[in-house]
């Protein structure tokens, strides 16, 4: 049940980002994200991209936010910062799966890949 409403609202959110101008920035950032996670941690992540502070990282921010449930991103910012070690596996566990299924229907949606590149161009 819980991956189920990981993987519709993902798909919402994805599905919006494909007539904005933005989506293959979106695309390249969003390809990072579960290895920045889990090589850095989720709050030194969510970190990176909120310094970032381009349109494509606020926008995959939100959409993060609102996978996971919570209001905006800086209550879901606040929340990794100050939860104990239980709860940030948790948490980190949710951001993994989410940010893989935001990557799975970018490059599903998007079409678009890691480089920036358009899938599936001369193949």
């Amino acid at each position: 049940m819980r991956h189920q409403k990981i993987v519709e609202k993902a798909f919402e959110c994805v599905n919006k980002r494909n007539t904005e101008d933005l989506k293959r920035e979106y695309a390249t950032v969003a390809h990072k994200l579960p290895v920045q996670i889990l090589q850095n941690g989720l709050t030194q992540a969510l970190g990176f991209l909120l310094a970032k502070g381009r349109k494509e990282h606020t926008a995959l921010l939100q959409d993060l936010s609102y996978i996971l449930g919570f209001a905006d991103f800086d209550t879901l910012h606040k929340s990794a910062i100050k939860a104990n070690n239980l709860e940030t596996m948790k948490l980190t566990r949710d951001s993994i799966q989410a940010s893989a299924t935001i990557k799975r229907f970018v490059q599903g949606i998007l079409k678009v890949s890691a480089t920036g590149d358009n899938e599936g161009e001369g193949v």
